[in-house]
């Protein structure tokens, strides 16, 4: 549990970071889409980014200035250990789980169970590809956990929306929406926030 205490404090501090300056950045780069949009996509829109910040933490992203050494140590055996680590595989599973909330919630063309798993199965390989110059196992048990956080998360949108009728009805303002804002967190995360986040380390410490 101590463990589990210290990388949630960690990811808090990391989002802490991102909020500070990636958010507002995001806000400027993506403004003409918000402007289009209602006040609800908005600040989904915004959880969506923050969620991405989240994961960047939790799978160990390294940062501009942080050292890439190819150091490869992988598990091709799909099952194999799985029942060992129940709690990282639970762990990554509900590490999944808001992204297949998140993108049938905000994007029409994701409320299809298919289409959704496979973001999450893009999502979780380049984690997977990015492991292999962090010191961390590239493991194919989290592609089969990541794929299962997904649809676990997609599924209860879908009740959600069944009930209360949740889905944002808005098309997005251009095909790849979801694949944008994705690509410009990362940038913001790769170059702005590892500084950020150091002082932030040092700051708690004090």
């Amino acid at each position: 549990m101590r463990e589990i205490a210290v990388r949630l404090r960690f990811i808090g501090i990391d989002m802490l970071s991102y909020a500070v300056v990636g958010i507002p950045m995001m806000l400027v780069l993506f403004l003409p889409v918000l402007r289009t949009r209602g006040r609800e996509k908005r600040w989904l829109l915004v959880l969506f980014s923050l969620y991405l910040a989240a994961v960047w933490s939790a799978v160990g992203m390294p940062g501009m200035g942080q050292p890439w050494v190819f150091d490869p140590e992988c598990t091709f055996v799909p099952f194999a250990g799985l029942f060992s680590g129940l709690k990282e595989q639970a762990l990554n599973i509900l590490l999944f789980v808001p992204l297949g909330f998140l993108l049938p919630t905000l994007w029409p063309r994701f409320r299809r169970l298919g289409r959704t798993i496979l973001a999450g199965l893009i999502l979780s390989a380049v984690i997977e590809a990015a492991q292999l110059f962090t010191f961390r196992l590239t493991d194919i048990n989290d592609l089969i956990t990541g794929a299962m956080g997904t649809a676990l998360g997609y599924w209860i949108a879908e009740g959600f929306n069944r009930h209360f009728g949740f889905y944002v009805r808005e098309e997005g303002l251009y095909p790849r929406e979801a694949e944008a804002i994705t690509a410009a967190s990362a940038t913001v995360l790769f170059l702005v926030c590892p500084s950020l986040e150091a002082l932030f380390h040092i700051w708690l410490a004090v």
